[in-house]
């Protein structure tokens, strides 16, 4: 908890981008919480914490969650491989199908919400 004024506190959160490298979203969750935080927002990437776990999966992630009394706030698919902007209607499919299994997988574990890019942030050319 944050101090803010009086005895009104504020919650503070953490995403688990530094440990999307490192290890499932589990295990950062399971650290995290004992460090004595409890809302997350998880960033969606293979293996840390994949779009495209089936039901079981989300439904076990949901109930670690709600044993340990954490709460995901938010599940935020990096653009690094999808790109709903893409000029590839492929590309476009493949992503809304991510995006759409993110939505149930938010459903299944409790998420409040899913952050969405709208296109992928591409420094290649750009001149400063």
């Amino acid at each position: 908890m944050v101090q803010r004024s009086g005895t009104d506190r504020m919650e503070v959160g953490v995403n688990t981008m530094s440990f999307m490298w490192r290890g499932p979203a589990r295990d950062a969750l399971d650290a995290l919480a004992r460090k004595g935080y409890r809302r997350f927002e998880v960033m969606a990437s293979p293996p840390h914490f994949d779009p495209m776990m089936d039901r079981a999966e989300a439904v076990a992630f949901g109930r670690f969650l709600r044993d340990a009394g954490l709460v995901v706030e938010t599940i935020n698919m990096p653009s690094l491989d999808q790109n709903l902007a893409s000029a590839s209607a492929e590309m476009r499919d493949y992503t809304v199908r991510l995006f759409e299994r993110l939505i149930a997988i938010a459903e299944d574990i409790g998420a409040r919400g899913i952050i969405v890019v709208t296109g992928r942030v591409q420094p290649v050319g750009a001149t400063g």
